[in-house]
């Protein structure tokens, strides 16, 4: 084989590989998603709490599923640390007395699992009910303190989502991949739009 017809093969293998890849679409993506059917109105009553954790290998993921509710439309989201626990119950506390038909929603992510379920006690206590809190691999909290006073607790652990198996992946990666694992995405956006369809208009 000359180098002339290898080298235009060497050349195009590339352009063929990353040609493929660019236009990969996946085939069970929804044309729509049940939020495209909730008005508006309906969605900016719904508020969403979301707790990061501290652990640098695994800080920020929550930050993903806050960029996935404003993609849904829900913008309303007040995103933080556990430090931020205060100044969330002030925010929790001055959105309940302003807007009756406020929804809450309040998500904990690692060391945030334990801020989450501190702040669904306070809008317990305010009279402000959260829907739904929502603990993504809660470190922090004994199984006695994971149901808190809301409509609906959900807890999602590496390990109940990993599909390959137990060990297959390194625990701290486990960790990350909880909070922008796609049946945790599915699980919020549900709540989200359970509670916005709930929303009087």
């Amino acid at each position: 084989m000359s180098r002339r017809p290898f080298a235009l093969l060497l050349a195009a293998l590339p352009v063929l590989v990353g040609c493929g890849h660019i236009y990969r679409v996946p085939c069970d993506a929804p044309p729509w998603r049940p939020a495209d059917t909730v008005p508006d109105c309906s969605k900016a009553a719904v508020h969403v709490f979301l707790f990061d954790c501290y652990d640098p290998f695994a800080a920020g993921w929550v930050g993903e599923v806050r960029s996935h509710l404003h993609d849904l439309g829900f913008g309303k989201t007040h995103y933080g640390w556990p430090h931020h626990a205060k100044h969330f119950q002030v925010e929790l506390g001055t959105i309940s007395a302003e807007d009756p038909r406020a929804r809450f929603l309040v998500i904990g992510f690692g060391s945030g699992a334990k801020a989450a379920r501190d702040l669904a006690a306070f809008a317990d206590a305010v009279g402000a009910p959260v829907d739904a809190v929502i603990f993504l691999e809660p470190c922090g909290l004994d199984p006695a303190d994971e149901v808190a006073a809301a409509g609906n607790t959900f807890v999602l652990r590496g390990a109940d989502l990993n599909v390959y198996g137990p060990g297959f992946v390194p625990r701290h990666f486990q960790k990350a991949e909880v909070a922008t694992h796609p049946m945790t995405l599915e699980l919020v956006e549900r709540e989200a739009v359970l509670m916005a369809m709930g929303v009087p208009i």
